[in-house]
């Protein structure tokens, strides 16, 4: 699914309550606990209300970006950046009226264990061997959140391991009652993939290690 670009100027945002700490997860001080964001709830929490308050955020980059999603399985869509030098870009998408997504890239800010230690172990996870890039998907459907990152080193991904330390590169909060329609939209491959195909790479999850040894075959998109 592609991402609306958003040109960031890199800024210094100062309140009377102190600088902004850029190197602070952005997690980390939500107001509820994932996949609600800052009391924005995926399934719940009307897609106008959120706007509104994301355009009262201190730290959310002004104006925000109001459109029509890009792909037609979605309805509108709001994108902004998060202040700091690393701030994280996030998309949030809307149907039938309330949040059904938010999206965020976090530019390794965040690795794989604080974000377990937020939301708790995932489910299952999924590798994805496509051209240049390897990605991989850590996944909890009934829990509404997704994770991973984009792998192009030149190491064999079979050889690379998971571990508490590993940084993210993108976060995904949803509601459970939207898994089915995500999928079917490749949110989580991004390469398009048939659900049955998708839903058979799945790999129950194991705790870290080698993927070669805990979470091999991966779904090989060239067929190769």
């Amino acid at each position: 699914m592609k991402r609306i670009a958003v040109t960031l100027v890199v800024a210094v945002f100062a309140t009377s309550c102190g600088v902004i700490d850029s190197h602070r997860s952005p997690f980390e001080d939500s107001v509820c606990r994932p996949p609600c964001w800052r009391g924005i709830a995926p399934g719940v929490t009307p897609f106008k209300d959120a706007t509104s308050s994301f355009e009262k955020m201190d730290d959310v980059v002004q104006p925000i970006l109001s459109r029509a999603s890009s792909d037609p399985a979605f309805g509108m869509e709001v994108s902004f950046y998060l202040y700091g030098a690393f701030g994280p870009a996030v998309s949030v998408h809307e149907a039938d009226g309330v949040v059904e997504s938010i999206y965020f890239r976090v530019s390794s800010q965040v690795s794989v264990q604080e974000m377990i230690r937020l939301s708790g172990e995932p489910e299952s996870i999924l590798l994805i061997r496509s051209g240049l890039t390897d990605k991989v998907v850590l996944l909890s459907p009934e829990g509404g959140i997704a994770m991973g990152y984009f792998y192009s080193g030149s190491a064999p991904l079979a050889d690379q391991t998971i571990g508490p330390s590993t940084k993210l590169g993108f976060v995904e909060f949803f509601h459970p009652a939207f898994f089915d329609k995500l999928l079917d939209a490749s949110e989580f491959s991004t390469v398009p993939l048939p659900r049955d195909e998708f839903l058979a790479g799945l790999h129950a999850w194991q705790g870290y290690g080698i993927f070669g040894e805990k979470y091999w075959p991966p779904i090989d998109f060239n067929g190769g």
